[in-house]
């Protein structure tokens, strides 16, 4: 079994992209120079994070007998910008290592041996704990614009997508890995809302049917796998902009942004509504002037939406259910314990059944601890995208589905454990 000399990882964060390699203390030899050949081979199937399509290694020495073993070095600049990196690039080699038969330290010219330590184990592998990025069975017809929520069953479902919306629908099942096609909804969605009901059924609220903007509702019940129509949203026609959510307490709220005027010219207003479950009725609530398609709900039963105009401080918009009122708060800090998270792209939040808070951007993932006030960044995803669905569950899992990668749709899924 191949292990590492103490060092290597920092010695390769710091080399400036030209790492030598060595395989030091090898039992045989010949399975040694044999092994590290087939780790030379192994570097290039490390994909570069801004191209998943091209190699992190420009370039790749032949391997050679050393003085102290077989050895090799290759360059790979990159490893500066995404220091992360290198423990995708020690688990590759020494996976090759060890599969081609070898054994000994993985090293490299200047170190001074000392007890060696095992490699990191390759990324998307073993078993999941927590703070690590799991690689999860690809989603079978992944879509631009399809929503993701965990449902009570403890699977995970995505629903809708494309341009002008479809009725598809996937669940994921983690204690298996793979992904089971569920009944169709009965309208095309693209962008719904998505929320699960205190009746353990998951709702698709209005987002963009077909070609115009929908009302409609339905509930999927998981134990039945079926779809039917409820309650229509009430107030202003449907929004191709929704997004959903289920508070603290267990109620559904739904948030269409208008972008549409009036007859005298002015902006029509938002619709923030919730939803009665047991009497299937929509009942509208005070809007928020100015809004996003986010909706947080936080543990004390608020949920917050935050926006900024172009040009000014971001501002965090919070509902009060009680007060039935919202206050709004600018800069980083909010009356509501809640902060804007740090600035990671355009971003998409998911929210677990324990209160955990995350946020997943363009340029990295961050989550919200409520006892401390402050977001914890989490490690970098396996395949870096924009515009991913994702959802939590209620043992702390976040899960990233699909999205895009130079433009195209990927069916990647990864998930991660916080705590």
């Amino acid at each position: 079994m191949v292990r590492m000399s103490p060092g290597l990882i920092g010695y390769m964060a710091g080399a400036g992209g030209s790492i030598h390699v060595e395989l030091r203390h090898a039992s045989d030899p010949a399975v040694a120079l044999r092994a590290m050949q087939e780790a030379r081979t192994a570097l290039f199937d490390v994909g570069h994070p801004e191209c998943a399509d091209e190699p992190l290694p420009s370039f790749a020495s032949r391997v050679v007998a050393g003085e102290r073993g077989p050895t090799f070095w290759f360059d790979a600049a990159d490893v500066d910008a995404y220091p992360w990196l290198v423990d995708q690039v020690v688990a590759a080699l020494a996976a090759a290592v060890d599969g081609a038969g070898g054994d000994g330290v993985l090293s490299w010219p200047a170190a001074d041996d000392g007890p060696s330590v095992a490699p990191p184990p390759p990324e998307g592998e073993g078993p999941a704990r927590p703070g690590r990025w799991i690689r999860r069975a690809p989603h079978p017809a992944p879509q631009p614009d399809m929503r993701a929520v965990a449902g009570p069953d403890g699977r995970v479902y995505t629903i809708g997508g494309t341009e002008y919306g479809v009725r598809s629908v996937h669940a994921y099942d983690p204690a298996e890995d793979r992904w089971i096609d569920r009944a169709p909804m009965v309208v095309e969605r693209r962008k719904p809302g998505v929320a699960v009901g205190t009746d353990g059924r998951i709702y698709a609220i209005g987002g963009f049917a077909g070609r115009t903007g929908g009302r409609t509702v339905e509930a999927y019940d998981p134990s039945e796998d079926r779809w039917e129509l409820v309650a229509p949203l009430g107030g202003v026609g449907g929004s191709n902009d929704m997004v959903g959510c289920t508070d603290a307490g267990g109620v559904i709220h739904a948030l269409a942004l208008s972008s549409g005027t009036a007859a005298d010219g002015s902006r029509l207003p938002h619709a923030f509504q919730s939803y009665d479950v047991a009497a299937d009725t929509w009942t509208l609530l005070p809007s928020p002037a100015e809004a996003s398609l986010r909706l947080v709900p936080l543990p004390d039963g608020r949920i917050v939406t935050f926006t900024a105009r172009w040009g000014e401080v971001p501002r965090i918009v919070a509902y009060d259910p009680w007060t039935g009122a919202w206050s709004e708060s600018r800069g980083p800090g909010s009356p509501v314990g809640f902060r804007l998270p740090p600035p990671i792209g355009a971003v998409t939040f998911a929210v677990d059944r324990r209160g955990a808070v995350y946020a997943v951007g363009d340029e990295g993932v961050v989550a919200f601890d409520h006892a401390t006030g402050g977001w914890e960044r989490l490690p970098h995803r396996l395949t870096p995208r924009t515009e991913p669905a994702v959802a939590a569950d209620g043992e702390g899992t976040l899960y990233v589905i699909g999205g895009r990668v130079l433009g195209a749709t990927t069916p990647a899924v990864e998930s991660l454990r916080w705590r």
